[in-house]
């Protein structure tokens, strides 16, 4: 497993993952399965849609919760499993004991899921919110048990984007409740949590793209054993689960360098797409494919078809007559030096009001 996604120039690509070569001692090949097949990997992703609409519902970006009620509602939302605690008025997370025990019943899926060294804390923050103390929340369901194959914690490191993370909860999904290997997430931020199974569906995004750092922290951590870093405030992941070619000058040097595996195919493809609306396409059918937008002289037409907002300074800069020395309807002044700062308001664009 380890880091997915080189994108060819074409704008399709494999997925490929890396992980951290283990130093002596480890135990990282003895958990780590090679080419995890689809329909592996597939049964998670039904879970992960809840996720990812309440997201797009909500428009927040550390913050997944669902209002509600009644319990009742929170079932219609989400699914059955998950209830309405009425001291937040939020739906609670229906995988907090497991995505695959949830979606088939306790019968077909009787194994809990492996619990892991976020969930005391998870458990901890819930009793606060819910005025309970924390031996009362955790008597309240049993939501993972302790492997009895006394695995190494396995870190993963997603970067701060959705897919990402996302690819990142199905690893956890399947090494947590399939392989009975405890599995953290890890964000770069020190006490920071991010977690499938946090029962507020808290969604905090990792603070860095890629970390580098934490797989080289735990190639040189004992028996590849993150606990001891982490205690000291440094970041600490064994995969990173999405990276793109722009990294390849990172992957080579770690290879060299020996703290990562080779890497290997995880079975995804990633392209990027192109979407234009329908009475452009009819306008000009040479848009449909990236094709259409090659070459120089193609420059002038893609300017005038595909128009750009114009910032309050090019406004003054190019189609003022006075540069802005007067009002002429559309802009009073020039921007200030100090609005034309990075990011200032000089910068930003501006659209017409039609009430």
């Amino acid at each position: 497993l380890g880091l997915p996604g080189r994108m060819a120039v074409n704008g399709r690509g494999k997925i490929e993952t890396f992980v951290c070569a283990p130093s002596r001692g480890s135990h990282c090949r003895h958990i780590r399965p090679h080419g995890l097949s689809f329909s592996l990997i597939s049964l998670p992703i039904r879970c992960l849609l809840a996720v990812a609409v309440l997201l797009q519902v909500n428009g927040s970006q550390v913050e997944a919760t669902v209002p509600c009620s009644s319990s009742d509602e929170c079932e219609r939302k989400l699914r059955p499993g998950s209830v309405c605690r009425l001291n937040t008025n939020t739906c609670s997370n229906p995988f907090e004991g497991g995505c695959l025990r949830r979606l088939f019943g306790e019968e077909r899926h009787p194994t809990l899921r492996s619990c892991n060294s976020d969930d005391a804390r998870l458990r901890q923050r819930r009793a606060r919110r819910s005025n309970d103390t924390a031996e009362e929340a955790n008597d309240n369901e049993q939501v993972c048990a302790f492997s009895a194959f006394n695995f190494t914690e396995l870190r993963v490191a997603p970067g701060d984007w959705d897919s990402s993370v996302f690819h990142a909860f199905i690893l956890q999904i399947v090494f947590s409740e399939l392989a009975g290997v405890p599995v953290t997430l890890e964000t770069s931020t020190p006490g920071s949590l991010l977690s499938f199974y946090d029962p507020d569906y808290a969604f905090q995004y990792p603070s860095k793209t890629y970390a580098h750092e934490a797989v080289e922290v735990a190639h040189n951590s004992s028996g590849a054993d993150c606990s001891d870093a982490l205690t000291r405030g440094k970041s600490c992941a064994h995969i990173l689960p999405e990276v793109w070619n722009g990294q390849e000058h990172w992957w080579t040097k770690a290879r060299a360098a020996g703290y990562i595996d080779p890497p290997g195919m995880n079975g995804q493809i990633s392209k990027y797409d192109w979407y234009i609306p329908l009475f452009v396409a009819k306008h000009n059918p040479n848009l449909l494919s990236f094709y259409g937008l090659q070459g120089e002289e193609k420059c002038e037409m893609l300017a005038n078809t595909f128009k750009t907002p114009t910032t309050w300074k090019d406004y003054c800069a190019l189609v003022s007559e006075d540069g802005c020395s007067t009002d002429d309807g559309v802009a009073k002044r020039a921007p200030s030096d100090s609005e034309m700062a990075k990011d200032g308001l000089g910068n930003r664009y501006y659209v017409p009001d039609h009430k």
